[in-house]
């Protein structure tokens, strides 16, 4: 078995998910780089560190309200 930490206090989480610790976390080698990488290549999904944090900044503005906001209608239903 794989060793895991369970993680239930707020501020434990905020801490762990900030910017400041976003790039210390990567995806699990083997789901990603055995399996997902030669399906998908390595793009946003698959990328870990530099790279990811690369192509969020590039993908992010894509993502922002004021550009959802017209397809909230659709998603809903």
């Amino acid at each position: 078995p794989e060793p895991s930490v369970s993680v239930t206090d707020m501020d434990m989480l905020k801490e762990i998910f900030s910017q400041r610790n976003a790039l210390t976390w990567g995806k699990p080698y083997l789901t990603v780089q055995r399996f997902l990488e030669p399906l998908v290549g390595m793009g946003l999904i698959t990328a870990n560190g530099e790279v990811w944090a690369h192509q969020r900044r590039v993908i992010g503005p894509a993502f922002h309200y004021d550009k959802l906001k017209g397809f909230i209608e659709r998603m809903v239903k």
